[in-house]
C-alpha cells in the first residue's frame, strides 16, 4: 500500500521545476549556437562570393574596354596635311580618349610603363615579331611598341605588344 502512495506522490510531483522549464537544456542551446554559427559563416561566405563575382565582372568589362582605348589612342594623331576641320575632329577623339582613360584610372587601371630600348620582359610584354639586330648589347630589347599594356591592382590585364630586337 505504501508503494501505491509513493507512486501517487510521484505522479503528482512536477517532472521539472519552474526554473528548469524557463531555461533550455544544454543540448538544445548547443544546437542553437552551432546553427547560429553555421548561418553566420554562410552569410560571410556568400558575401565573399558576391564580391568575387562583382570583381570578376568588372575585370572582364574593363579588359574589353582596353582595345577601344588603344584604338582611340592611335586615332588621335592627325595626318600632316590635315585641314582645320579635320584637326577639330582629331581633338574630339583626343577628348574622348582622355575621358575614357580618366574613367579607367579611377577604376584602378594603370598603363604598364615601357619604352623602346627596355629589356624584353615576358611577364609584361607580348612579342609580336622580332627584327634583326646589329648591336649585340641591344639583343632582346624592345625595338618598337605596337600597343600599350595595362594592369589592374598589379595584375596584368593586357600585355604591352612589342617588336623585339633579336
Amino acid at each position: 500500500m505504501e508503494d501505491k502512495k509513493e507512486q501517487a506522490k510521484e505522479k503528482r510531483k512536477p517532472k521539472h521545476t519552474p526554473q528548469e522549464k524557463t531555461t533550455p537544456d544544454s543540448t538544445t542551446k548547443e544546437q542553437y549556437l552551432r546553427l547560429y554559427a553555421e548561418f553566420d559563416n554562410y552569410k560571410k561566405r556568400t558575401r565573399k562570393e558576391q564580391l568575387r563575382w562583382i570583381e570578376q565582372a568588372n575585370k572582364r568589362l574593363l579588359k574589353k574596354l582596353l582595345p577601344i582605348l588603344s584604338d582611340l589612342e592611335k586615332a588621335q594623331q592627325p595626318p600632316e596635311n590635315a585641314t582645320e576641320e579635320q584637326i577639330k575632329k582629331y581633338e574630339g577623339i583626343e577628348l574622348i580618349y582622355k575621358k575614357l582613360l580618366k574613367l579607367l584610372t579611377k577604376e584602378g587601371i594603370e598603363p604598364i610603363e615601357t619604352t623602346e630600348g627596355d629589356p624584353f620582359n615576358p611577364t609584361k610584354h607580348q612579342a609580336l615579331a622580332t627584327m634583326p639586330n646589329s648591336d649585340p648589347k641591344a639583343t632582346n630589347t624592345i625595338a618598337q611598341i605596337i600597343s600599350k599594356g595595362y594592369k589592374l591592382q598589379e595584375k596584368i590585364l593586357q600585355h604591352t605588344q612589342v617588336i623585339v630586337k633579336a
